[in-house]
């Protein structure tokens, strides 16, 4: 502090040499708090976006904390320990500042989970920087986490929990069957033993990703027990924004439209777009929000028109290598969540996580068709899968160890539905990984196909119809989503299974 006049005693920051450093982040915490908390910040950004050394990816509800630096901000910034990158330690302690809410509409596809990320394009800031030699221990964390057995910084977060979850399948059925016999070229595909989809729903006349999700919606607050003016945030995650048949809409989003015929009309909205992730960075920042008492209840709505990427696919695909044969085993369907403060001594989330792995963003690609209207996929499926599995299982560690649990302490494992040979491959990797599996693997992608960002729920609110899951199950999601996105959100059924089988509650939607 040599360059500027301040005092002294006006200079203060956490106790880097101190024997326990959670201790000295929760003093200087308290420190904070008793001076009457942060007016102003001059913070810095780097090359990677990271504002104040909080890297993408760090949370909305993170306080002063042990943190990773990437390769990238040690590089840049090895000026300061005689040129050398390896000299810079890797973590650092930082303090916080009030976090602010997310804003209107989410980034582009694959870009990580909107309000987590404290990126500089994303104008996400609320952590201000820390003096760098404040650096020197040692933590590897990559995943963005909300929960596990910590808590929060201070011990005062609530637990949040899945108050409903509602869906909507279109009537009509698209056997696999008969999708090959509409291909252009004779590709001597066997689609249903290479993927295991037998079929997929798919909208008819009058059905759209609007109408979808409205119905789902309308679903999970009937399952819920409360009524859409009880809702504080509404938040659509639909990749296909069809609103009106093949129309597009961008603007307005679809949430206000959404949240009005609903008549959550006191609700913040907004849309977001993370590919496949889509519903699933939903819950983790309604979680993040619930979990800071910033909302009591909040929704997060997808409806998914994608089959069309498959009526494409068959005019184009024609043998086995061809890259969109992913779009085949498409399908659609409407999904909602409903996520809520879980009263005291109750069962919910233990722990969300989420991560973004760019190096492989270029695997799953969309572009418009130029065979018809609509949009084509390109995917490249086994490197994606691959890809996928290995960063996947050192991040499911991470979150397990957060919330002190056991891979054999899982009941439900849900992947994300993209056939039934990846999934079976994914729960092998699982299983040599921990030396142990979840005691059950759930398989929708046969008789749905691949519903993107719903799939995960659509499976939940399926098995909750059925009657298959028990209140103390404990299930683990498990979304694996191009950009590449690994997401994961471990939670307790608890009260869902008393509320399928009949509706709850009165309700009186809009036309």
């Amino acid at each position: 502090m040599a360059h500027v006049d301040f005092a002294a005693d006006a200079v203060h920051g956490p106790e880097a040499d101190r024997p326990s450093t959670p201790q000295a982040c929760a003093d200087h915490e308290r420190a904070i708090a008793d001076a009457g908390g942060i007016d102003l910040q001059i913070l810095g950004i780097g090359r990677d976006g990271h504002i104040g050394f909080n890297e993408p990816g760090s949370s909305l509800a993170s306080r002063t904390r042990l943190k990773t630096l990437t390769e990238q901000t040690r590089r840049d910034n090895a000026r300061f320990f005689g040129g050398d990158p390896q000299a810079v330690p890797r973590p650092g302690a930082r303090t916080r500042a009030p976090s602010v809410p997310p804003p209107a509409t989410g980034g582009p596809s694959g870009t990580g989970p909107m309000g987590s990320s404290v990126t500089g394009d994303r104008g996400l800031v609320h952590l201000p920087s820390r003096p760098w030699e404040w650096l020197g221990w040692v933590m590897g964390h990559w995943m963005a986490l909300e929960g596990g057995t910590g808590g929060s910084p201070e011990g005062r977060a609530y637990r949040s929990r899945f108050a409903g979850i509602g869906a909507r399948l279109p009537e009509r059925r698209l056997t696999t069957e008969e999708l090959m016999a509409s291909t252009r070229y004779d590709t001597g595909i066997e689609l249903e033993r290479l993927t295991g989809v037998r079929e997929r729903h798919v909208v008819a006349a009058g059905e759209d990703s609007y109408t979808l999700a409205l119905a789902a919606a309308q679903d999970a607050l009937a399952h819920a027990g409360c009524e859409a003016q009880d809702l504080d945030m509404l938040i659509v995650s639909s990749i296909s924004r069809h609103v009106g048949g093949m129309r597009i809409q961008l603007e307005p989003p679809v949430s206000v439209r959404l949240k009005h015929v609903l008549g959550a009309d006191r609700a913040l909205s907004f849309d977001l777009s993370n590919a496949c992730a889509g519903m699933m960075t939903g819950v983790f920042l309604l979680n993040d929000l619930v979990r800071q008492g910033r909302i009591r209840r909040g929704m997060v709505v997808s409806g998914e028109y994608i089959s069309e990427l498959g009526r494409n696919a068959a005019e184009e695909v024609r043998d086995v290598t061809s890259d969109q044969l992913a779009s085949l085993t498409l399908g659609d369907a409407g999904a909602a969540a409903i996520v809520e403060r879980a009263p005291d001594g109750a069962p919910g989330i233990d722990v969300a996580g989420f991560t973004t792995l760019s190096g492989h963003s270029r695997l799953c690609v969309a572009f418009p068709a130029t065979i018809g209207p609509g949009t084509t996929m390109h995917t490249q499926a086994r490197e994606i899968h691959a890809a996928g599995i290995a960063e996947a299982v050192p991040r499911l560690r991470e979150v397990l160890d957060a919330a002190g649990l056991a891979m054999d302490d899982v009941d439900y494992l849900i992947m994300h539905q993209t056939s039934t040979r990846a999934i079976a491959k994914g729960a092998a990797a699982v299983t040599a990984e921990f030396g142990a599996a979840p005691k059950h693997m759930v398989v929708t992608v046969d008789e749905l196909g691949n519903t993107a960002s719903t799939t995960h729920f659509v499976a939940l609110w399926k098995y909750l119809n059925e009657g298959r899951f028990r209140g103390e199950d404990r299930i683990l999601l498990l979304a694996l989503a191009s950009g590449l996105e690994v997401g994961i959100v471990i939670f307790t059924v608890g009260q869902l299974v008393e509320r399928y089988g009949q509706l709850v509650g009165s309700h009186g939607y809009r036309d």
